[in-house]
């Protein structure tokens, strides 16, 4: 038996003389790999400035862009424009000359993003870079190249670090950031060809359920416990903030102090992480369609339960699954905000309006069925995707992309 394969179709000849063709779809979505950086002290200094370089270039295209505004000048706030003001800046400084020019135009095309972003109304207006609260970081747009387990960078050279996976597709961009422990890491955002998954068996429904208690619930039955990894820190955390309050402002031991904290605070966040693929990948490999609701995370977190949706990050779970999703030719499809999944009955479709908050198990006064909470809510949801799922292949087309259902809510129920 031998196999040959190219791109989009696997073929295996048997020794009989038959052969068999399997194809599968490809499609280029850009994935990002994070290392953790081993530079020397010679890299590290460079590091520093270039990072204090693009910091000056963003606070002075700002000001210069504020000034113009103050005299009805006009000032062009686009990439390209921006751009040219970075030309003049550079003649005013000769000392921005040691830097690679392209990191100082991705400042210029950060500004223009986040005056973009101001525009349109999804965050306050830019301001000032702090030299002591904002994270030392600059990016190289291009020219990156990647061997084995360093990475070669304009103007630095190799660089060491540390390889946990190989890097795959066209390189686009490189961040260099350092942490609040003092760590460097770099970026590596590609655009790669992803061939989608086998099909399921049965093309495979489930509904997810996500909860504060259950943090995942699937209508299969499957409870998985919210790990509380921030509440199981607190005491520690605790006694850290008191011992930072203590000390005096500026010292190098309210320094250490500060590096003691962000180091708990780094290895609570990759807990989290960690927990949060191993389950979205399992969830996104073992079923076709996925259906889940559509929850207001930055909503639910300005409440009284705003740690604990801080402590679960279901924003980031969910993030996680969408891209999976498309990666991989799985369909997600979303159940309205308000749609009453946990209220209402997975058996008789009755809507219990007296169940509260605090009621870890449904029990419907219309057919008795007792189930639950989160297990009925997922059933719902798992119906919601087969009906959509249906209507789409009734329609001709494939369900293998993210949808989004508006269904009736609580208060429009009779």
């Amino acid at each position: 038996m031998s196999l040959a394969s190219n791109s989009g179709t696997v073929e295996i000849y048997f020794l009989n003389g038959t052969i068999r063709r399997w194809r599968f779809a490809l499609s280029v979505h850009p994935i990002s790999y994070k290392f953790l950086l081993k530079p020397t002290l010679a890299q590290e200094r460079l590091f520093l400035e270039y990072s204090s370089h693009s910091r000056f270039i963003y606070n002075e295209l700002l000001t210069r862009s504020r000034a113009a505004r103050e005299k009805g000048e006009k000032f062009s706030l686009s990439a390209i424009g921006l751009n040219y003001e970075v030309l003049k800046i550079k003649k005013d400084h000769p000392w921005l000359l040691s830097s690679y020019s392209h990191c100082l135009y991705s400042a210029a095309k950060n500004l223009s993003v986040a005056f973009s972003m101001c525009f349109s109304k999804t965050s306050k207006k830019p301001s000032f870079k702090s030299k002591k609260t904002s994270r030392n970081s600059f990016t190289f747009p291009a020219k990156v190249k990647v061997r084995e387990n360093e990475v070669w960078l304009p103007k630095i050279g190799f660089i060491k670090f540390v390889s946990s996976r190989d890097v795959v597709g066209k390189i686009k961009t490189a961040n260099i950031k350092q942490s609040a422990t003092g760590k460097w890491y770099i970026n590596i955002v590609c655009e790669r060809e992803f061939s989608e998954l086998p099909q399921v068996a049965d093309g495979k429904v489930i509904g997810v359920d996500v909860g504060l208690v259950n943090y995942v619930a699937t209508s299969d039955g499957l409870l998985v416990p919210a790990p509380r990894f921030l509440r199981k820190e607190c005491n520690k955390l605790k006694q850290l903030d008191r011992s930072v309050s203590r000390k005096k402002k500026g010292s190098k031991n309210k320094a250490k102090a500060l590096e003691k904290r962000a180091i708990l605070h780094e290895k609570v966040a990759n807990k989290r992480r960690d927990f949060q693929h191993k389950l979205s990948t399992m969830l996104i490999r073992d079923n076709q369609v996925i259906g889940i609701e559509d929850i207001s995370i930055s909503r639910l977190s300005r409440g009284n339960l705003a740690k604990s949706f801080s402590d679960a990050g279901l924003s980031g779970f969910f993030r996680q699954v969408h891209y999976k999703a498309k990666w991989s030719g799985r369909s997600i499809v979303m159940a309205n905000e308000f749609f009453p999944s946990s209220k209402t009955c997975s058996s008789c479709g009755f809507v219990n309006r007296s169940l509260r908050r605090g009621d870890r198990v449904f029990f419907c006064p219309a057919c008795g069925l007792e189930k639950d909470r989160d297990v009925n809510a997922a059933i719902n949801l798992k119906k919601v995707a087969e009906g959509h799922s249906e209507t789409k292949n009734a329609c001709g087309e494939g369900a293998n992309r993210e949808f989004s259902v508006a269904l009736p809510s609580v208060k429009q129920e009779s």
